[in-house]
């Protein structure tokens, strides 16, 4: 069998990998290296025969031989492919700490980026039986995100903290994670952002029972983010293109205009013009053809 060729392959690496660290009267300090990679074969031999509580044990002494051998770099990469193990086994109890020491090691060796995606990564795996645990990871990975100014990437994971206390019923933790991503959309001018939270804000109050914190959270937000829609009337379009044709144009800056004045006018969130012309070159003289447009 295949599978047993690889266990046995596997094997062999961890007899080498067990070389490596012993110590004699010439040899003062084990190899940690050779040793690290040797229990990264072993692993992968027994990934790939499906076995895979020996493929997490080796990812965990390579991890360990790594951080003794001050690769906190590699020692967090380990880490990160036993979390993947440990989705495949269905075994969650360890994704928690193991994405937390990642990441610890991560930031120390100045990789916040990965820090963060190690922390989402374990938060996914462990949000459908371990919403808590989730919750914490997510708010690690947003502590993150601010220390490092993405802001972007702060209120994605503030957000999905939000989501999380909703889903658990913790209405007044959720109220004051909404509250902080908005103040994460407010510094950086999102406006667009801010009309969805707010009506999230608003529903969370209701579900709370507190109905004047609602009815505040809406006076005191609701201008900001201008929640009452803008309409145009028809004519009001018949205008912006008339105002933007009375001199001479090009096409694609002609439709260019209408677009950037439609945006700042009622900012939706898309705009689409179909424009129509008729090409006088071609029915004053020449061909002569009545119906051309482009």
């Amino acid at each position: 069998m295949a599978s047993n060729r690889k266990i046995e392959e596997g094997l062999e690496h961890v007899k080498n990998a067990e070389k490596s660290l012993k110590t004699g009267l010439l040899k003062w300090r084990p190899d940690y290296e050779n040793a690290a990679d040797e229990f990264n074969k072993a692993a992968t031999c027994f990934r790939n025969a499906k076995s895979y509580q020996q493929c997490k044990d080796c990812l965990l002494k390579a991890a360990d031989c790594h951080k003794q051998n001050r690769g906190l770099f590699y020692a967090a990469k380990a880490l990160d492919q036993c979390i993947s193990i440990c989705k495949e086994m269905g075994d969650l109890r360890d994704i928690y700490s193991m994405a937390e020491r990642a990441a610890h090691m991560f930031q120390s060796q100045g990789s916040p980026d990965s820090a963060s995606s190690i922390l989402e990564k374990a938060a996914k795996i462990l949000e459908s039986n371990v919403p808590m645990e989730a919750l914490n990871l997510y708010k690690h990975a947003a502590e993150i995100a601010q220390i490092q100014d993405n802001q972007r990437q702060a209120a994605e994971f503030t957000s999905k903290v939000a989501r999380l206390h909703v889903k658990l019923l913790q209405y007044d933790q959720a109220a004051d994670a909404i509250r902080r991503e908005i103040g994460i959309h407010q510094a950086n001018e999102s406006i667009q952002a801010l009309g969805r939270l707010v009506v999230a804000l608003v529903l969370v109050q209701l579900a709370r029972g507190d109905i004047v914190a609602a009815e505040k959270a809406f006076k005191e937000w609701g201008t900001i983010t201008s929640l009452r829609p803008k309409v145009l009337g028809l004519s009001k379009f018949t205008r912006i293109v008339e105002m933007y044709s009375r001199k001479l144009q090009g096409q694609e800056r002609f439709i260019k205009q209408i677009v950037v004045a439609v945006l700042r006018t009622v900012q939706p969130n898309r705009v689409a013009v179909i424009f129509e012309g008729m090409h006088l070159c071609m029915t004053m003289r020449g061909v002569q053809k009545i119906i051309v447009t482009r």
